[in-house]
């Protein structure tokens, strides 16, 4: 989960959506028997602070679907960046 986790949108997203999407694996289970594991940053409204945490989760840390990005710039970048990289994210912002 990229976030806002202490700007405009982290009411409505940030700590709680994380907490929300943690209850929601843990009832959930495993998937195709392999385990889900929630993990978040905070890309504190900025796009490039937003694809470099993506970049990262991407390419060394194995990550396949980034969820929850309430910021159009960050989403905006994180479109261009899921699209090269061919992994999913998901994104309220227009």
């Amino acid at each position: 989960m990229l976030t806002d986790m202490a700007s405009v949108y982290s009411d409505a997203s940030g700590q709680g959506s994380v907490e929300a999407a943690k209850m929601a694996v843990e009832d959930a289970g495993p998937i195709l028997g392999q385990p889900a594991e929630i993990i978040f940053a905070d890309h504190q409204m900025k796009a490039d602070v937003g694809a470099s945490t993506a970049r990262r989760w991407f390419e060394r840390e194995g990550v396949d679907t980034i969820v929850d990005v309430p910021s159009s710039s960050v989403a905006f970048a994180l479109r261009t960046l899921s699209l090269e990289s061919k992994r999913f994210y998901c994104s309220p912002a227009r």
